[in-house]
């Protein structure tokens, strides 16, 4: 038999986990507000509902689909229903006008968590618990405490520009790969006052990262994580990430211990720091040592792979608008010369740096969706939606929604000079953080961070793109390359 008899009985079981998982959520949704009535569907099938639809990687992006059936949307699947939220008036009012009635994110994702035993990330703690973590954490993350990141942004984007010039002029690499492992460096260095190596092969961090994030995205076994008891298949796709989790786990445990071994003198200013001494100011309780390896190791997965798929995509974007490049190479010559340094003083000075930034993550959002939960029923454009709904915000589509942005396939950073800062689009239609209190909380991080590496690849290299075939992300899950971003690197005369 050409699947085995393992294989059919793995199949068997899988079917029968998503029955009984099936019937679990229509018992639960019996005992509930009902759903509203005259909501526009996503077409789908019996028992799979709209999952056909959902694998299609454009179909968030199919702006004209949602447009058709309005600014709210609702969608069935075994996993439950959600509703899709497309407008950008809509989505303002969910993440920030409401944002109380909205607060958390949905339920589904603990499962998940449970197995990781990450149960107390910020992305997963809800109500109080959720709002005094942010309280203790947002002041790592304000811009004072960012500035002095500044230097180490720098530090390891020029060993990057080293590697790369020691390369032949003309050599084609893997630009995804050695980005991932760079911003993995600086997460090292700025959350952990420790050296990851990750810019060295063979990196014991660096390799446990790729399978979680690259490996995993590509893998199809992801669309398995929502099924109960998942964690128990003898899938390798599954497990592999599971292995690595754990043992990126115990490194960021061992560096958290030795940490607190050192004395208060000799402990660098890093997040790690920042987040043992920090205090809430309303009942002076510090973070337990639970939350805070959560907190950090989702600063270390998130913040690493965000930065290095913008980065990937800037210069995909600048390799495909020689004018755009220009203009940037150009604006660091006259800034920084051939040696000079960002810092504290000039960073706000490269607005054509800071613009192309923001293009990519348009074109190129790392969280192309985004999600909520209403802590209570609520009423939304006359309908009322059941406490714990799943509110599923569309990113993508308005990113590409030709009303806010015209040719929205066009790479043009000029959409963020100082002209259209007060304009509808930004204000609404641009969200490749989240917005209102649950959004990113590390996003100045970000947007720093690739300002600064993308500053000085272009100090010292060009790039150009000389595949037969566009690059493509991999799909609605996130943005990221689907076969990496093969680049040419060029040294600047």
């Amino acid at each position: 038999m050409f699947f085995g008899w393992i294989g059919w009985l793995v199949l068997a079981g899988i079917v029968l986990l998503v029955v009984l998982f099936i019937i679990k959520k229509r018992n639960a949704a019996a005992k509930r507000t009902p759903d509203p009535d005259g909501v526009p569907e996503v077409p789908g099938w019996p028992i799979i509902g709209c999952i056909p639809a959902l694998l299609r990687k454009d179909f968030f992006l199919d702006v004209q689909l949602f447009k058709k059936l309005g600014p709210i949307v609702r969608a069935k699947s075994p996993m439950g229903v959600f509703y899709i939220v497309s407008e950008p008036e809509l989505a303002h009012e969910i993440m920030l006008k409401r944002a109380n009635e909205f607060i958390n994110h949905p339920k589904q994702s603990e499962t998940i968590n449970k197995v990781f035993d990450l149960t107390e990330m910020l992305t997963v703690v809800r109500d109080g618990i959720w709002k005094r973590r942010r309280r203790m954490l947002s002041p790592s993350f304000h811009w004072k405490s960012i500035q002095p990141m500044l230097e180490y942004f720098s530090t390891h984007t020029n060993i990057l520009v080293e590697r790369l010039l020691e390369l032949p002029d003309g050599t084609r690499v893997d630009m995804d790969d050695w980005l991932a492992r760079m911003t993995l460096d600086v997460i090292g260095a700025t959350a952990f006052g420790t050296d990851f190596h990750a810019l060295r092969e063979g990196s014991e961090v660096s390799k446990a990262a790729k399978v979680i994030t690259t490996d995993f995205q590509k893998s199809g076994a992801r669309f398995l994580l929502f099924l109960p008891y998942w964690e128990k298949l003898p899938i390798e796709g599954l497990q592999a990430p599971l292995r690595a989790f754990r043992r990126l786990k115990e490194i960021i445990a061992e560096v958290t211990k030795m940490r607190q071994s050192l004395p208060p003198e000799e402990r660098p200013h890093d997040l790690l720091q920042t987040m043992l001494d920090a205090k809430d100011e309303e009942t002076g309780q510090s973070l337990t040592q639970k939350e805070i390896l959560d907190s950090v190791f989702l600063f270390l997965l998130a913040g690493q792979d965000t930065t290095a798929s913008a980065l990937t995509w800037a210069l995909y974007e600048l390799s495909q608008n020689p004018e755009a490049e220009a203009k940037l190479v150009a604006e660091i010559d006259s800034i920084l010369g051939p040696d000079g340094v960002p810092t504290p003083e000039n960073i706000n000075d490269f607005h054509w740096a800071e613009q192309c930034v923001k293009e990519t993550l348009r074109m190129h959002p790392s969280a192309t969706l985004t999600n909520r939960d209403n802590n209570e029923d609520v009423e939304i454009q006359g309908k009322i939606y059941p406490k714990e709904s799943h509110f599923l915000i569309n990113i993508w589509s308005m990113h590409y929604d030709p009303e806010f942005w015209p040719e929205p396939k066009k790479f043009d950073p000029s959409r963020f000079d100082e002209e259209h800062k007060n304009s509808k689009s930004l204000l609404r239609a641009y969200l490749p953080f989240g917005a209102g209190p649950r959004g990113c909380i590390g996003f100045r991080f970000a947007l720093a961070e690739a300002k600064i590496c993308l500053i000085l690849l272009y100090q010292k290299l060009r790039f150009s793109y000389e595949e037969k075939e566009k690059a493509e992300p991999m799909g609605f899950a996130g943005s990221k390359p689907k076969n990496g971003m093969p680049l040419v690197v060029h040294h600047r005369k």
